[in-house]
């Protein structure tokens, strides 16, 4: 049994985490670990004045994508593929949508190899609980609001679109796990609790993707295994690659760039900064050797100072139970 120190993210106002300068408008649905680290690291610049240290302050910890919690029940992320547990046929297709399952589920799943019997109330949308959730129980909901778009030229005519957002429950929110201790972990939790005052994603300036923060830890079973599941957004280096067998593995790369927001230059901030593929959370490699990932410089010719994004890997061991 392992114990991990976690930083949950509670009361979070509606959140708006756009999927990119195409689709501003729609809902990227998940917090990922390299925004969470990038944007750790420029607080600290801001209220530190560290801008030397950046590179060797996100080499310091690693740090997990954002996981769902309802509260005292804590959900990982599944690995892609099929998930492999004992349920009615008719329902295998609602399997397709479940992203997280409930830790003593997952551990009994992918850690001690159980087939697990589900029922077709354990299925709450993206969600495989350990027993069914009331009526009432709902993590999370999604709304739309609606929005005029102007343009600037004031020749053209005004454009209705619908911003979507994500409302969490009361008693529900998101947690990351971290291999950060002490003084470090303590430097995590005060970053974070800045980045909660200040918001995440978009509309932060009328309250939107603020968040309190509790610090905490779980204790998750351990098992001897080649198979890894990221908790993490992963960038390999190239003697890793080597290492990983891919056609035991299943993952999925997802391009990863946006806007310079935080450049010191005003100008620069309406261009794009480099952008690079990363594994996503919840892949599963399959490598007998241990892997650590990198940091990768996204600056380009628009700024004058580095753009930092973490691919360091987290992850668990387990045991590959995918269905064929």
């Amino acid at each position: 049994m392992s114990t991990y120190n976690i930083i949950k993210l509670k009361n979070i106002t509606p959140l708006h985490i756009g999927k990119g300068k195409d689709f501003y408008d729609m809902l990227f649905d998940d917090v990922l670990s390299d925004m969470l680290s990038s944007a750790l690291a420029s607080i600290r610049v801001n209220i530190k004045g560290m801008a030397d240290d950046v590179e060797t302050f996100m080499d310091s910890f690693c740090l997990s994508s954002a996981f769902p919690f309802y509260k005292e029940e804590y959900y990982l992320p599944k690995p892609k593929g099929r998930i492999s547990i004992g349920i009615d046929e008719k329902y295998r297709k609602k399997l397709k949508k479940i992203k997280y399952v409930e830790k003593s589920l997952f551990e009994r799943i992918y850690i001690h190899g159980e087939m697990v019997n589900a029922d077709k109330s354990q299925l709450a949308g993206e969600l495989l609980t350990r027993k069914p959730l009331a009526e009432d129980e709902v993590l999370s909901t999604k709304g739309e609001v609606e929005r005029v778009a102007i343009p600037r030229d004031g020749g053209s005519d005004a454009v209705p679109y619908f911003f979507e957002f994500k409302y969490y429950a009361s008693d529900a929110g998101l947690y990351c796990l971290t291999d950060a201790k002490g003084e470090l972990f303590a430097e995590l939790v005060e970053l974070f609790t800045i980045l909660g005052q200040q918001g995440i994603g978009s509309d932060k300036n009328v309250g939107c993707g603020h968040f309190d923060v509790e610090p905490g830890t779980i204790e998750i079973a351990d098992v001897v295994s080649d198979d890894k599941l990221m908790l993490s957004m992963y960038i390999p280096t190239r003697e890793e690659l080597s290492t990983i067998d891919l056609s035991k593995s299943s993952y999925q790369m997802l391009l990863r760039g946006g806007y310079m927001a935080g450049s010191e230059n005003e100008a620069g901030r309406q261009f794009l900064k480099k952008a690079v593929y990363m594994m996503e959370s919840s892949s599963l490699l399959h490598s007998q050797q241990e892997l650590k990932g990198r940091i990768v410089n996204l600056r380009n010719t628009f700024s004058n100072h580095d753009i930092f994004r973490s691919g360091k890997a987290f992850y668990l061991p387990i045991i590959n139970c995918r269905q064929s």
